[in-house]
């Protein structure tokens, strides 16, 4: 069995993990409700007058869960992992 020499960065790698496996599971889910709520609209007639503002909102939601994926889940498993396993 392999052994970690150094906790931080095995803690970092496990909030990078954490953090992507979150990104992909919330990005589907929000993707889903979109392309749910879309086709929903379309089959009733109604107009979709928000589709644009919602594509830029997707990119802001993207990009944050992004940040939180590779930047603060790892730097908080980085800390944890330093205070409580050193």
């Amino acid at each position: 069995m392999m052994q970690f020499s150094n906790p931080p960065a095995a803690g970092a790698l496990l909030g990078l993990i954490l953090g992507l496996l979150e990104y992909v599971i919330a990005m589907a889910m929000f993707r889903a409700y979109i392309a749910r709520e879309t086709e929903a609209a379309r089959k009733a007639g109604e107009a979709l007058p928000g589709e644009a503002r919602v594509a830029r909102h997707m990119n802001t939601l993207r990009y944050g869960l992004l940040a939180l994926a590779l930047i603060i889940y790892p730097a908080i498993g980085y800390a944890v992992a330093r205070n409580f396993f050193i």
